[in-house]
C-alpha cells in the first residue's frame, strides 16, 4: 500500500496548483483531508486513486509520450479544487460539498475511457513509428478489467528491465512479436527471415549437418605482455554471453510440412560455468584451420560457439544462419575485441557489467518484422505489397532454368558431405588497381566480380534448357534502418535478405562491360522506392519483406519440377570493406600504465557457410588492403582443384576485363596457380606468400 499511499498524497494535494502554495501549507492541507474524510471513505478513495494511476502509467509506459499523462494530470486538479485551503488542521472546517468520492469517480472514469485504447492491460496496441506514432495498429482485444492488476504489477517490477535490455523502439513491437523479459531470459517469436534460415538448416538435420551455418575467422597475434591470453578470451566470451545475450539463443525444430508457421526463440538465463563449458572449446592442434573442411563442417549446436587454435592465434566463430547473418558475424568480432581490450584493461576480477560499451550493452535483437512492422500474414498485408512480392519473384523464375557450374560426374545421387572452401586474394597494389579501373568505369568491385564469375561459368557444359543467370544477391537491411538498428549493439540478428537478378541470355557472349553493368544495375537499385501504394506514398524493400519471405520460403522448399536441371548456380555475397567494422589493431593501453606492447592485431580473416546444396557460395571482401575471392563447396558435389581453378578463372577475367594484364600473359600465369586454400597454406608461404596472391609491379594494358 505504500505505492498507493504516496501516489494519493500527491494526487490530494493536486498536482495543478503544488507550485503556488508552500510546503507546509501542503503538509497542512494533506491534514485537513486526513481528519476530516471518513476513514473508510477516504480508503475508498485511494484505492480508486490508485487504480487510476495505474491505468494511466500503463499507458504512459507502452506510449511513451507525455500525452498519456494528460488525464492524470487533469482528475488530479479536479481532486484538489475540493481541498480546503484554509489554514492549520485545528482550526480548518471541512467544507460541505468535500465529498471524495466525486473526484474519485471523474479520475476513475476518465482513467478507463483512456484506457480503452487496447493497451496496457486491456490489449495490445502500438505506435506505428514509421509516421511519427501518428498511426496505431491494433489487434483488437477487448478490456478485460480482470486482469487489470496483474499485469500492471508486473509493468512494475520488469519494465525498469525491460527498457534496460531494449531500444525504445522496441516497445511497440508487440503488435507482432513480442519480447518478455524475466530473470535475464528472453523469449519471442521467430520472425518470417529467421524462419526462413531456420527451415533450410533443419532441412539437413538428419544427415547432423546444418545447411548455411555461418563460420567466421580471424587470426590473432597478442603482444609479448600477454603471455597465455587463453583466460583473457574465456573471460571475453562470457561477457559477450551478457552483453549480447542472442548468441546464446535456443529454438525448436521448425516444421517442413508447415513452412510458413513460426517457433519461439528463447535466451535462457547465464550460468557461466555451464557456458563456457559447453561453447568455448580450446583444440590442441591445428587440425581446425589446417584442414579445409574442418571449421565449415563443425556438427550443429544448440547455441553458437567460441573455438580457440593457440597454436595458431586463430578464433573461430561457428552460428547458425538464422541468428546471425555475415555483417552481424563481422560486428561480433569487433565487439569481442573491444571487450577483449575491455577485459584486459580492467583485469578478470571485474564483473561482467562493467564491459559494456558503445559495442556491446546487453541488448536482445528484436526481429526485422518488428523493426519494420511487417504484416503478420498474407490477410493482413495490403494488395499493392503482395503485388510486390510477387514482382520480385516473378524476376528470379524469368531466369530458371539458370545456368551453373557442372559437378562431379556421378555425385547426381550423393549424400552431402563436408565443406570444403577455397580462396584468392589480390595483393595491396594489385587491389588498388581495381578499385581504381572499378571506378573509372562506374561499377562497383562486386559488380565487376560478379560479372567475371558469370564470364567463367558460360565456359562450362549447360543444360540445353539453361540459357540465363537467376540467382538472389544478399542485401544487407541494416543500412536501410539506419541508427540504431545498424549499429554493433545489434550485431546478433538477421537483416541480410536477397534481391533477385536475372541475367537474360548469359550464354550469348555478353562482353565483361555488359555483364557488369547489368550487375550494377541490380546492385544500384534503388530499394527504398519498389513502388507507391494507393496514396501515391513510396514504398521499400523494408515494407515488403514480410511478403516476399513468405514467398521465398515456399519457392526455396518446393521440390526441382521434373525435366528440369537441379539449381546449381553460383551465389556471390559481397561484404565490402571488412575494416569499416573489424579493425586492424586493438590498443589496450599506453606503455606508461601498461608497459611496452599493448597492442593486438587482426592479422588475417575469413567467413564462410556450410554448404549442403550442389552450389557453390562465393564471398569477396577487402581486409588489410586486399581483395579476396573466398568460395564454399561441399566435397560431395565439388572437388577442391576444381573449385580452386574456377577461382583462378574468376580472378583472371576479372583482371582481363578491367584492362589490368594482357590475357596471354595472365592465362599462362593462371595455368601454373595454385590458390589458397588452407591456413596450413598460408603459414608455409607467409613470408612472401608466394603463390598465394596475385600481383603485377605494373598494371599492363589489354591486348
Amino acid at each position: 500500500m505504500k505505492i498507493f499511499k504516496s501516489s494519493t498524497s500527491l494526487l490530494v494535494l493536486g498536482f495543478g496548483n503544488v507550485r503556488n502554495r508552500p510546503l507546509s501549507r501542503l503538509v497542512e492541507t494533506r491534514n485537513v483531508v486526513n481528519e476530516h474524510v471518513p476513514p473508510a471513505r477516504f480508503f475508498i478513495y485511494k484505492i480508486g486513486i490508485g487504480l487510476g494511476i495505474l491505468l494511466q502509467w500503463n499507458v504512459s509506459q507502452r506510449f511513451r509520450v507525455a500525452g498519456a499523462i494528460v488525464p492524470l494530470t487533469l482528475c488530479a486538479s479536479v481532486s484538489s479544487s475540493f481541498i480546503p485551503r484554509a489554514g492549520p488542521a485545528s482550526s480548518s472546517p471541512r467544507p460541505a460539498n468535500f465529498d471524495p468520492v466525486l473526484p474519485f469517480s471523474c479520475f476513475l472514469l476518465l482513467s478507463l475511457v483512456h484506457g480503452m485504447i487496447p493497451t496496457g492491460p486491456f490489449g495490445d496496441a502500438t505506435v506505428d513509428t514509421r509516421n511519427h506514432g501518428s498511426r496505431y495498429c491494433t489487434r483488437g482485444r477487448r478490456p478485460q478489467l480482470g486482469r487489470f492488476f496483474k499485469r500492471s504489477i508486473e509493468r512494475l517490477t520488469w519494465t525498469s528491465r525491460l527498457h534496460h535490455h531494449l531500444s525504445p523502439h522496441q516497445h511497440h513491437g508487440n503488435c507482432h512479436h513480442g519480447v518478455t523479459v524475466g530473470p535475464g531470459a528472453f523469449t519471442r517469436s521467430m520472425d518470417t527471415l529467421e524462419n526462413f534460415y531456420k527451415l533450410l538448416g533443419d532441412s539437413s538435420s538428419k544427415l547432423n549437418r546444418e545447411h548455411w551455418a555461418l563460420t567466421t575467422s580471424f587470426r590473432l597475434a597478442f603482444p609479448t605482455s600477454v603471455a597465455d591470453p587463453l583466460p583473457y578470451l574465456k573471460r571475453t566470451w562470457l561477457a559477450i554471453r551478457q552483453l549480447h545475450p542472442g548468441i546464446g539463443s535456443t529454438a525448436p525444430p521448425t516444421d517442413p510440412a508447415n513452412p510458413t508457421s513460426k517457433v519461439a526463440l528463447t535466451v535462457p538465463p547465464l550460468d557461466p560455468e555451464a557456458w563456457l563449458a559447453k561453447t568455448f572449446v580450446v583444440h590442441d592442434d591445428s587440425t581446425l584451420v589446417d584442414d579445409a573442411t574442418a571449421a565449415l563442417s563443425l556438427r550443429p549446436t544448440d547455441t553458437a560457439t567460441l573455438h580457440w587454435v593457440p597454436a595458431t592465434g586463430t578464433i573461430v566463430f561457428r552460428s547458425s544462419h538464422w541468428r546471425i547473418d555475415g555483417v552481424g558475424s563481422i560486428m561480433l568480432a569487433h565487439a569481442f575485441m573491444a571487450t577483449l581490450v575491455s577485459v584486459l584493461r580492467l583485469g578478470l576480477d571485474a564483473e561482467l557489467s562493467a564491459h559494456a560499451s558503445s559495442v556491446a550493452n546487453g541488448s536482445l535483437t528484436p526481429s526485422l518484422d518488428d523493426v519494420v512492422k511487417a504484416p503478420l500474414d498474407e490477410e493482413s498485408t495490403p494488395e499493392h505489397l503482395k503485388k510486390a512480392a510477387d514482382s520480385l519473384i516473378a524476376t528470379f523464375l524469368g531466369g530458371i532454368p539458370t545456368i551453373g557450374l557442372p559437378t562431379t560426374p556421378g555425385s547426381e545421387n550423393a549424400i552431402p558431405g563436408p565443406t570444403g572452401r577455397a580462396h584468392v586474394s589480390l595483393d595491396p597494389a594489385t587491389t588498388a588497381a581495381v578499385l581504381t579501373a572499378c571506378s573509372a568505369r562506374g561499377f562497383t568491385v562486386t559488380s565487376a566480380v560478379h560479372a567475371a564469375l558469370i564470364r567463367v561459368v558460360t565456359r562450362y557444359p549447360q543444360h540445353p534448357v539453361a540459357k540465363n543467370y537467376a540467382a538472389f544477391v544478399a542485401t544487407d537491411m541494416r543500412r536501410r534502418l539506419g541508427a540504431p538498428w545498424d549499429g554493433v549493439p545489434y550485431a546478433v540478428g538477421i537483416f541480410s535478405s536477397g534481391v533477385p537478378v536475372c541475367i537474360e541470355g548469359a550464354l550469348e557472349g555478353k562482353s565483361f562491360d555488359a555483364l557488369a553493368a547489368d550487375f550494377h544495375a541490380v546492385y544500384s537499385q534503388d530499394l527504398d522506392r519498389l513502388g507507391v501504394d494507393e496514396r501515391g506514398e513510396p514504398f521499400g524493400m523494408q515494407d515488403i519483406i514480410g511478403p516476399y519471405i513468405r514467398r521465398t520460403t515456399k519457392l526455396f522448399t518446393a521440390p526441382v519440377p521434373e525435366n528440369m536441371p537441379p539449381i546449381q548456380n553460383p551465389d556471390l555475397s559481397s561484404l565490402g570493406l571488412v575494416e569499416k567494422i573489424l579493425k586492424r589493431e586493438y590498443v589496450y593501453g599506453d606503455g606508461d600504465a601498461y608497459g611496452p606492447g599493448t597492442t593486438i592485431e587482426v592479422t588475417d580473416f575469413w567467413i564462410g557457410v556450410e554448404m549442403l546444396a550442389r552450389a557453390l557460395q562465393c564471398h569477396v571482401w577487402t581486409f588489410r588492403d586486399s581483395l579476396t575471392l573466398h568460395g564454399c563447396f561441399n566435397t560431395s558435389f565439388y572437388e577442391r582443384d576444381f573449385v580452386a581453378g574456377v577461382l583462378g578463372q574468376v580472378t583472371a577475367e576479372l583482371l582481363v576485363g578491367l584492362g589490368l594484364v594482357a590475357f596471354a600473359f595472365w592465362a599462362a600465369y593462371v595455368k601454373s596457380m595454385v590458390p589458397v586454400t588452407t591456413d596450413a597454406d598460408y603459414l608455409a608461404t607467409s613470408a612472401a606468400r608466394q603463390g598465394t596472391r596475385v600481383g603485377f609491379a605494373t598494371p599492363t594494358t589489354k591486348d
